[in-house]
């Protein structure tokens, strides 16, 4: 069956001013083999199951200082008080296969920055993922408060030949910096805290031959920090 245009057939498509939905809306059902039907794309590379494709279009005028626009918008209030200890998020993204895969990538997320064409980009930010925290209240308080978490539920059974938390790939133009720590970001405490792991993060131990360094880099001047093997 070919595609239909919704405005032609449902009524609430059709008002200039949208539509206004205040209850759930389901596309397919939760469970096991009872959702939509994916089927290999047939002229993309991508079968979305909900397709946004938002244009600045080159006969559109300029957006003003400071927009912000956004393909999608997904603001999660919090206005009551939560006395038990719960999970919420602004958006949740699930990947969980049941089945084997050959190669190929299974994400939850992926968060994919495209340039194509002669397009020069000033001073700014240009990233697959901006992830930002902010607290406009003096009496906030938080035990942990991070911009990235990245936590671990795989069983320890689990067969892994690779097991990273975070992994560094390209074959085109190599990165310049693993952690680039920028002006105004200089952290008040550290730049990196980890715990002692037998084998791995070691405080005790007496430096006997020298064994190579580490090169990083203060604003553009290199320095070394000497790596030793213990007695």
């Amino acid at each position: 069956m070919a595609k239909v245009n919704a405005f032609n057939h449902c009524p609430i498509f059709a008002e200039p001013d949208g539509a206004l939905f205040n209850k759930e809306l389901h596309i397919g059902v939760f469970g096991d083999d009872t959702g939509v039907s994916m089927l290999a794309p047939a002229d993309s590379n991508t079968r979305p199951l909900l397709g946004l494709f938002p244009n600045l279009k080159s006969t559109d005028s300029a957006l003003a200082a400071n927009s912000v626009v956004a393909g999608i918008h997904s603001r999660f209030l919090i206005s009551k008080a939560q006395t038990n200890q719960c999970a919420i998020a602004g958006a949740e993204i699930q990947v969980r296969p049941k089945a084997s895969c050959a190669d190929g990538v299974r994400c939850a997320v992926w968060a994919y920055y495209e340039q194509s064409g002669t397009a020069t980009m000033s001073a700014g930010l240009d990233c697959a993922i901006a992830a930002s925290v902010e607290s406009a209240g003096a009496t906030f308080s938080a035990v942990t408060m991070t911009g990235i978490n990245i936590d671990s539920s795989v069983t320890a059974g689990a067969t892994v030949t690779n097991f990273s938390a975070i992994r560094v790939t390209g074959a085109a133009k190599c990165f310049d910096y693993l952690i680039d720590v920028a002006a105004g970001g200089t952290p008040v405490v550290a730049v990196a805290r980890f715990t002692a792991i037998a084998n791995v993060i070691s405080k005790t131990g007496t430096p006997t031959t020298q064994a190579g360094y580490l090169k990083v880099y203060i604003d553009t001047s290199a320095f070394y920090i000497h790596l030793y093997t213990t007695a």
